[in-house]
């Protein structure tokens, strides 16, 4: 009885199966993460084991394929998460500038807020997007831009399963232990699941082409 419940063959067999792998895969992702500058690589990665499961009917090894995919991706993703960082610190820079000045100069924090707001957008789309393409960064880029601006739908809850979480973690301060114990285990490789059945339309025919075909 037991056996027929739980066995790889069944519903809900399976479903622990994919459970159990979404948590190795968020755990592999913590841990790449401790050096800060791998972030990129490791979220590559993560989107690397995700696109795995959803294209993959037989269970993946996580292990294997999360290394794969960090190792495969490791210099575009760096690249991409170093600039976006970068990025990010100047516009909050410039913002803290225009608050402090005010006046004419403060007005220009919108556009600041702009750009910051098409940098995380693009991020979000683009490191989803390196494991399943092998064109060059500045086609990613554009493709990345292309998809993200076809649906605001798609788009809106992809930055809110990115940002909202964050967010909150941030302000509640009480609850932080709660929370780093669900980003630790959980959080990472779930929202990564969700946002990939959001882009899986857009980006199966690149999973169907030969050379950007996940390995």
């Amino acid at each position: 009885m037991l056996s027929r419940i739980l066995g790889n063959d069944t519903r809900f067999g399976r479903l622990m199966t994919k459970c159990g792998t979404l948590i190795v895969l968020n755990l592999l992702f913590a841990l790449s993460s401790v050096p800060f500058v791998t972030i990129g690589a490791g979220l590559s990665a993560l989107y690397h084991g995700v696109f795995s499961m959803l294209t993959d009917p037989d269970p993946i090894h996580p292990l294997r394929v999360f290394w794969e995919g960090f190792r495969r991706n490791f210099g575009k993703a760096t690249l991409v998460w170093v600039g976006f960082v970068l990025l990010i610190a100047l516009g909050l820079m410039d913002l803290g500038i225009a608050a402090q000045a005010g006046g004419i100069i403060q007005m220009l924090s919108a556009g600041v807020i702009g750009v910051l707001l098409i940098a995380v957008s693009t991020v979000s789309y683009l490191l989803p997007l390196l494991p399943i393409s092998q064109a060059p960064l500045g086609t990613q880029i554009k493709l990345a831009i292309y998809t993200a601006v076809r649906n605001p739908l798609k788009l809106i809850l992809v930055l809110a399963i990115n940002v909202v979480p964050l967010v909150l973690s941030w302000m509640d301060e009480v609850n932080r232990p709660a929370y780093g114990f669900i980003f630790t285990f959980f959080w990472f490789a779930l929202g990564a699941w969700f946002i990939g059945k959001l882009l899986l339309p857009f980006y199966r025919p690149l999973l169907e082409e030969g050379e950007d075909k996940i390995e």
